[in-house]
């Protein structure tokens, strides 16, 4: 069966997005929509029993979430643990702009979960149309707007089982090239916060 899950740190946008699928008449499919609050800024692994009353998924799409290093790293090990391996996709869509950059999050899900990657962010443009409202029976449009989009696409290395992600993803193992690009995946030190990232 088929089902979506929504989720979000904010309890007050569950909340509008229950609004909105009950309006929408889709209240029946109580089944295949679920709402959930998560906060993937918080380690997956300090999460406990929240995150493993959570299923792995087939597909996790964001938007417009991780431009900050810090955002980059929470949200590329929050997916490496709930994205479904050999199946999974997930897909991160946000717009082109100077200082939304996705450089971080690439390398995050490359190098520090070894996740497979399309070769370039995919770039498309979203058009979205406002109107006017003139009387019951009329409207006109009053504006269109384009904005450059770009996505970035990625799966789990085959050799991942769903499991083996401690002794699997470079950032739990430490194991990586000492090269000056990834020197920055290092561990955390544990007297700094207690662990692991």
């Amino acid at each position: 069966m088929t089902s979506l899950t929504l989720a979000d740190d904010n309890t007050q946008a569950l909340d509008l997005a229950k609004r909105h699928i009950q309006a929408a008449g889709a209240g029946s499919a109580h089944d295949q929509v679920q709402l959930r609050q998560l906060d993937w800024l918080h380690h997956p692994k300090r999460l406990g029993s929240h995150l493993g009353s959570l299923k792995m998924y087939r597909g996790i799409l964001g938007s417009d979430l991780a431009y900050t290093f810090t955002n980059a790293k929470e949200l590329a090990r929050a997916v490496a643990y709930l994205l479904q391996p050999q199946i999974g996709r997930f897909v991160h869509v946000g717009p082109v702009q100077h200082d939304r950059d996705v450089k971080y999050l690439q390398h995050f899900l490359r190098e520090g979960y070894l996740m497979r990657l399309d070769d370039d962010a995919q770039r498309f443009t979203l058009r979205t149309q406002t109107f006017e409202v003139l009387d019951k029976s009329e409207i006109k449009l009053k504006e269109t707007v384009e904005t450059p989009m770009e996505a970035v696409v990625a799966t789990h290395h085959p050799q991942y089982d769903g499991v083996n992600g401690d002794y699997f993803f470079p950032v739990e193992t430490g194991k990586y090239d000492e090269e000056e690009t990834k020197v920055w995946l290092e561990k955390e030190n544990r007297r700094m916060g207690g662990g692991r990232w």
